[in-house]
Formats: C-alpha cells, structure tokens, sequence
C-alpha cells in the first residue's frame, strides 16, 4: 500500500483512536439514533488504507464511464434508441449516486464522523435510495420494452416522448419511495464525534423493521422477479423460433440471432446489477431483525462491492456493445472536430484584427 494511504489511514484511525464503537455507523437500515446503548465498530487503519483506493477508483471509473455513455446518447442522433435513452437514463442516476452518496457514505464509515452537516445527513442516503430505486425501475422498464418487442413484433415500437414519459415517472416515483430516508436522518453527537444516524425512537423499531422490509421488496425483489419473468419468456421465443429451422429464412435467421446477442447483453446488465447489490441488500434486511450479525468492515466490504455496480455498468453493456462504440467515436471524432474548427476561426479572426 501507497505511503500517501497509510498516512491518511494513520490519521483517520488517530481521529476515533480514543472512541468506543461497535455496530454498523452508515447503514441506512442499522438502528435508531437514540437506541440505548447502541455503539460503533472501529475500522482498522490497514482496512482503511485498503479502501481508500478501492473506493477513489470506482467513483473515478463511474464519473467517466458513465459521462460517456450520457455524451454518447446525447450528441450522436443514431443511438437515440428507446432502450439506450434508458440506459442513459441509468447512466445518470449511478452518477447522481458518485457525487452525493459514495464519497459521503464512505468518509462516515470509514472515518466514524459527519463533517458534512444536517443538510447532507438527510441527502446523502435519500440521493443513494432514490439512484438504486431508478437503477431497478429502468432497468425493469428495459426489460418489458424488450419483452414486447419479441413478443409481439407487430406492434410498433414504444415512441421516444413515451420513453420521456416513463423515466419521469422512475425519477418520480423513486424521490417518493425515497423519503422515509430523508425524513427519518438526523446528526448526533457520540463520545465526541458527530455521526449521521436514524431518528427513529426505540419504542418504533418495528415501524423502521418494516419500512426496511418494504424497500427490500419493492426496489430489489419485485423487480428482479419481473425482470427474469420477461428474460424467460424472451429466451423460450427466441428458442421457439430457431428450432423452425430449415422453414425459417436466412435473413430471420439472422435476425433472430441479432435480438439474441442484445438480449444477451441486457441480461448480462441485470445480472451484474443483482449480483454486486444483492449481499449488500440481504445483509442490511438480515441485520434489521438480529443487530449481533453486524459488522463495519463486513458492511464497508459489501457497500463497496454494491458501489462497483456503477462503474461496471458503463462497460457491461455500452462498451461491449459495437454499435455503442461506434457510435462514441463518432462522438469523441466530432467533437475534436468542432474544437479543431472553432480553434481555426478563432485564429484567423485574431490574424485580421
């Protein structure tokens, strides 16, 4: 590990050096703020040290994978697709999840103090609920635009205005669902260090129980069911029509290997969607009904692994995708363009002033 790290870990350990904490100290989920007797864990210097990178890295890596795939999208006219206006659409809720949620969440877990006051406290973890609530919404809208196309190819397409229509109303209907983790955020002060924790008083433990159970269900669990219910389906058409065989003509042939190969990928999306938040999701809903399982560093490993999502995201899909990266380039190729050319006017206007 880089000497610059140890530093900063030496310092942060030094920071909580003289607390005593146990338990899990950002997790949305993990206990009221005025729970009796209720402590943090202390995260070992070496274990800070190690994520400092780890998390630089991902939000380096999101911030301009996911820039990209929002450029790519905007400035090239031929990848206005409904299913990349989704994509994007994901794009920019993992990048509202970089800039207010990550860096915040890990300075509190790592560090085991909230410099950032209240305002941030009720933030940070509502921009980070409301990016996985558009996350698992889009990425559910993704797959039944997909399930009618297949299903039924003569019926036209959803129009781009529709596609507009329904990511306002992921946007929407997440900053709703959202709230409860705005609302119920408070800072406090614990043996010296000022932690953003739940406000929800101990003789409501089960009303903060359920609300956990709730968001488990609706933002993982019921999409992800409607999400493989659609896949399934696609892949046993797909498969029904390539048995046709020696009937079926080459250019559907064809074509039918072309939906499969984007379907592919799109569950290939999903899929490492599932797997890097699906242990964070379990461990939180675990902990919520037995408080002895947690753990900081476990929680800190899980979280992130969960954050990995957004800087994969940009290359499971975009970059693996040709026609995606054609069409950056093109992108990337007109823009050097335009500055090449704005660079020449401007030049010849200061050779004849």
């Amino acid at each position: 590990m880089g000497t610059p790290f140890k530093d900063l870990a030496k310092l942060f350990d030094n920071k909580i050096n003289n607390t005593n904490f146990s338990g899990d100290s950002i997790n949305a989920t993990a206990a009221p703020a005025n729970r009796p007797g209720f402590e943090f864990q202390k995260v070992p210097a070496g274990t800070v040290a190690a994520f400092i990178p780890l998390y630089t890295s991902v939000v380096i890596l999101s911030l301009l994978g996911n820039a990209l795939v929002c450029l790519a999208v905007v400035r090239n006219k031929r990848m206005r697709s409904v299913t990349n206006f989704f994509l994007a659409n994901q794009a920019l809720s993992d990048i509202v999840m970089t800039i207010l949620n990550i860096p915040f969440t890990a300075y509190h877990q790592m560090v085991l103090d909230w410099p950032f006051g209240d305002l941030m406290c009720h933030l940070a973890e509502y921009m980070g609920m409301m990016s996985v609530y558009v996350s698992t919404f889009t990425l559910t809208a993704i797959a039944l635009d997909r399930h009618r196309y297949i299903m039924y190819p003569h019926r036209p397409r959803i129009a781009k205005r529709t596609a507009l229509g329904v990511a306002s109303f992921v946007w929407a209907l997440a900053l709703l669902l959202s709230i409860p983790y705005a609302l119920f955020r408070q800072t406090e002060i614990r043996n010296g260090a000022t932690l953003c924790l739940i406000s929800v008083a101990s003789n409501d433990l089960w009303f903060w129980k359920y609300v956990a159970l709730v968001t488990f269900f609706i933002q993982l669990l019921i999409p992800l069911a409607v999400i493989s219910a659609a896949y399934l389906r696609i892949y046993l058409k797909l498969r029904a029509r390539g048995n046709v065989g020696s009937v079926m003509a080459q250019h559907q042939r064809a074509n039918n290997k072309a939906k499969q190969r984007t379907t592919l990928k799109l569950v290939l999306f999903v899929a490492v969607f599932a797997v890097c938040w699906c242990p964070l999701n379990l461990y939180v809903f675990v902990t919520n009904f037995n408080q002895k399982l947690k753990s900081s560093v476990l929680y800190l490993c899980l979280h992130w692994f969960a954050m990995c999502s957004v800087c994969i995201n940009p290359v499971a899909f975009a970059f693996l995708n040709k026609n995606f990266r054609s069409g950056l380039k093109a992108t990337l190729r007109c823009a050097r363009v335009n500055d090449r050319a704005k660079h020449s006017r401007n030049h010849t206007s200061e050779t004849f002033q």
